[in-house]
């Protein structure tokens, strides 16, 4: 848990706790927010919770890398929705970011795109699109390739990073993935 979550989850019993155990004479007057970590530290020890350590480390980067993440970070400060990659996920699933914690793995980042593009109708608009695209069958999600190994009424099946076998429908392919030249998996929307 972080320091955070502990303020959502426990504020008013950290502030009861402050205020009968490290408040001079239990005095609220006392409090102006000087005594919060004492608490927050006496509270985590005494109902123990486990804290996430959250250590400050050096991100040594290249020209390169920078010009990569550059773009997130931007769009981060602008108000723009970032998404990470969920690794634990074989598919990668990704998810919308609250607070940004860059590491150097890089592509799991990027800005929640905004579709022009709508989900493939039914296979022919499928595989029309996929003629278009170089290496023909391949997607990608989080640095990983899949090949497509065949496709169906509202969706297409791939093998994922753990060999098994996964069906995703056509709205998942344009929210989740790309082609490997980058090109959403869809249709343009009429304007």
């Amino acid at each position: 848990m972080t320091r955070e979550e502990l303020w959502e989850n426990y504020c008013r019993e950290i502030c009861n706790y402050c205020g009968h155990n490290i408040l001079p004479k239990g005095d609220p007057s006392f409090c102006k927010s000087k005594y919060c970590e004492e608490a927050e530290n006496s509270f985590v020890i005494n109902k123990k919770i486990k804290l996430e350590i959250e250590k400050v480390t050096e991100l040594n980067m290249t020209r390169k890398e920078a010009k990569v993440l550059l773009p997130i970070i931007q769009a981060y400060a602008e108000g723009k929705t970032i998404q990470a990659i969920d690794t634990t996920d074989p598919c990668g699933t990704w998810n919308d970011v609250t607070n940004l914690k860059i590491n150097t793995d890089f592509e799991k980042y990027r800005i929640k795109p905004e579709f022009k593009y709508r989900p493939f109708k039914d296979t022919e608009e499928c595989l029309e699109e996929m003629q278009k695209h170089q290496p023909f069958g391949w997607i990608k999600n989080g640095g990983y390739w899949y090949n497509i190994v065949s496709a169906g009424v509202a969706s297409v099946k791939i093998i994922n990073t753990q060999g098994a076998v996964v069906t995703l429908l056509f709205s998942t392919l344009l929210s989740q993935y790309e082609f490997v030249d980058g090109a959403l998996l869809g249709v343009k929307k009429e304007e």
